[in-house]
């Protein structure tokens, strides 16, 4: 099984020329590379680049998908680079996704099953997608919530050092400053959706504080915008949904156990 929670051995792979950038994490200087993928499934994707990123670095990677208004957004590991043996002056790069959201995953799912055609129903006619969105009710709440944007190099070793599996370490009032705090619209053990008082950029990385009511006690996660756009329901609000990036376990068994208590009272 993946970091990601997501078993790559059952992911169709296809065959794809597609554009893409890519950020390293841990580069200070926060440069953006081009590149042109080689094949895509929902688990990660090869492609060709000038540039060279090292294995097990930590990659933000921009994927132009048919049918996407903007790119997609993903964090990616490096699990192979070396120079192209067909391209000189390329390298090919294998990459797997980190914790893709479902909503990354019906996409790239949509371009795969392009290029392949719809893929067989899985035993019982339930399809992966169904499964997942079953196991992750959604809430509608209204929550505290603290937030402070990160930078894609701060995320960058965050990840690859894979501390946000213990987020504890993020409760210090140091790194909450100059935090806002917003509501939330609704939650799930996946992520939520913010109402913001301005909008934010899809990609943007987000440190959060969550206030449940039940424990008292605040959680903390990492997280990653995925769309923004205006409240219908509240004029010069900004409706942003947000995908959790890093959870530690204990926090994400609140999460799930706040959301079922109240979604079956």
């Amino acid at each position: 099984m993946s970091p990601s929670g997501f078993d790559q051995r059952t992911a169709r792979r296809a065959r794809l020329a597609l554009p893409l950038e890519f950020w390293i994490a841990t580069d200070e200087e926060d440069l953006a590379y081009s590149g042109q993928t080689i094949n895509l499934s929902e688990g990660g994707l090869a492609f060709h680049a000038r540039h060279a990123a090292r294995k097990h670095d930590i990659l933000i990677v921009g994927l132009s998908l048919t049918g996407l208004e903007k790119p997609l957004r993903l964090s990616a590991r490096v699990i192979y680079s070396q120079p192209a043996e067909s391209l000189p002056g390329q390298h090919e790069m294998r990459v797997q996704f980190l914790e893709p959201g479902e909503d990354e995953r019906r996409a790239l799912r949509a371009q795969v099953d392009g290029a392949l055609g719809p893929a067989p129903a899985r035993p019982g006619g339930l399809q992966l997608a169904q499964v997942e969105e079953r196991r992750s009710p959604r809430l509608e709440v209204s929550l505290e919530v603290r937030f402070r944007e990160i930078s894609a190099p701060e995320l960058g070793k965050i990840l690859e050092a894979r501390t946000h599996l213990s987020m504890e370490a993020f409760s210090e009032a140091r790194h909450f400053h100059n935090a806002m705090t917003v509501l939330s619209e609704n939650i799930s053990v996946g992520g939520l959706r913010l109402l913001m008082d301005k909008p934010v950029a899809q990609g943007t990385n987000l440190l959060l504080e969550i206030r449940l009511p039940e424990p008292p006690l605040p959680l903390h996660a990492l997280a990653v915008v995925l769309w923004c756009q205006a409240s219908d329901a509240q004029p010069g609000k900004y409706s942003t949904g947000v995908r959790f990036l890093g959870i530690s376990k204990a926090d994400a068994l609140k999460v799930e156990y706040f959301v079922s208590k109240k979604a079956g009272a």
